[in-house]
């Protein structure tokens, strides 16, 4: 999609869909934390172990955090631009 043919509209749906996807990421992210939780108490997993699971935690949160940027980018963009030319027909203007 190119930048001179997109519609406030079409950015507009972009924002609603990474803040469907980073929603969706979230609670990912909340279930992998509660499960890893459980499974090193449980299992006694090493430091090494541990370190690697909380570095995946973490680039989740990342790939969420990008994810509610995209969101917040699409949104501007969908206010930034003109609305279409059919909500102004009726218009006095």
């Amino acid at each position: 999609m190119t930048t001179s043919k997109i519609t406030a509209g079409a950015a507009g749906r972009k924002a609603a869909e990474c803040a469907e996807k980073a929603q969706r990421a979230q609670e990912t992210l909340e279930a992998f934390r509660l499960q890893n939780l459980s499974a090193t108490t449980e299992r006694g997993f090493s430091p090494a172990r541990i370190a690697e699971l909380e570095k995946t935690v973490d680039d989740m949160a990342r790939a969420r955090d990008e994810m509610i940027s995209l969101a917040n980018m699409w949104s501007n963009v969908a206010r930034a631009l003109p609305p279409p030319p059919w909500l102004h027909q009726g218009s006095t203007r």
